[in-house]
Formats: structure tokens, sequence, C-alpha cells
């Protein structure tokens, strides 16, 4: 992700804005949230608006400010009902906040504006997990691997989500793969 950016702002003639906010996107793909967050204040200060919000609470998330996160992510929903990252963030900082009812709804929000984000999926499982939902997660889990078959926190979450059903022959099948 951090060359992918990268690339694209040395590919094309940039504003200091799009510049400033590739910077951010980087770092937080690097976890560097508090520069994240400083490059994404300097962008807000030129050109406010949801992307900005959006990437905000991404490092909000990342640096575990989630009711911050959580204004941000509300102000870019309302700013565009129908960005899925807004949901996605709105409902990590409803997890962070330890508010599972609403971040299940607001991940499926998320999920209905962009089904095939794996990470949408295994975040959701999360959720659930942490709910005791196991079946439901496994389900999650298993839609994520669907979309991205390399990703290997599902198949780990799979077999945890297995051993606290009790089933361990099952959790091992998935923990090696």
């Amino acid at each position: 992700e951090f060359r992918r950016v990268l690339f694209r702002s040395l590919e094309r003639e940039s504003s200091r804005a799009e510049i400033l906010l590739d910077k951010g996107i980087s770092l937080i793909a690097l976890s560097r949230f508090e520069e994240a967050l400083a490059a994404f204040d300097a962008v807000a200060k030129d050109t406010p608006g949801p992307s900005v919000l959006v990437n905000r609470a991404s490092a909000l998330i990342g640096l575990k400010r989630y009711e911050d996160a959580l204004a941000d992510s509300d102000a870019a929903i309302a700013g565009d009902k129908n960005s899925a990252e807004a949901w996605h963030n709105r409902a990590s900082a409803l997890a962070g906040l330890r508010r599972f009812a609403d971040a299940i709804q607001a991940f499926d929000k998320a999920l209905t504006l962009r089904p095939g984000s794996a990470a949408g999926w295994i975040n959701r499982g999360n959720v659930l997990m942490s709910l005791t939902r196991y079946d439901e997660a496994i389900t999650a889990y298993a839609k994520a691997i669907t979309l991205d078959a390399t990703y290997v926190y599902a198949y780990f979450n799979t077999g945890l989500c297995w051993i606290m059903k009790g089933e361990y022959e099952e959790a091992l099948i998935w923990l090696q793969k």
C-alpha cells in the first residue's frame, strides 16, 4: 500500500493537499499514526471534506482515540452517506468503545456498500467473536477467505472460534492453514 500511494503521488501533478493526504495514508500503512494525523490535520486546513475525515478517523483508531474517531467518522458520513470507509471506521471506533451491537450495524452498512471488502468481513467477524457469536464469526471469516485467500487472520480467527466452541480437531485444521 505504501509503495502504491507513493508512486501515485510521484506519477501525477499533485497539489499540496494531495501530497499530504498520500503522505498520511503512507504513514498509516507504517503504523506511524501521530504523524499521519498531523498530515491529515494539515490537509483539513486547506481542503476539508469527508475524505480527510475518513483518513483522520483511521489514524485516530490507530491511536485508540475511539471517541474522536467516531466523531470524525460520523462527520464524514454526514458529508457522504455512501462512504464504505467512513462506515467501516465508524464500526471500528464503536468496537473500540466496546459498543459491539452498534459496531455490527455499522459493519453491515459498510459491507452493503462494499461487499468485496475482506477487511470488513474480518473485522465484522472479530466483533461477532467478542460477542461469543462464533458461528456467525466463522461465516464472516469464510466470506473474507473467499475474497482474499491470503488473509492469514481469517484462518487464525476461524481456528480460535472453533477452540471457543470446544471443537479442537476442527480448530487444528484451520490453525494449520
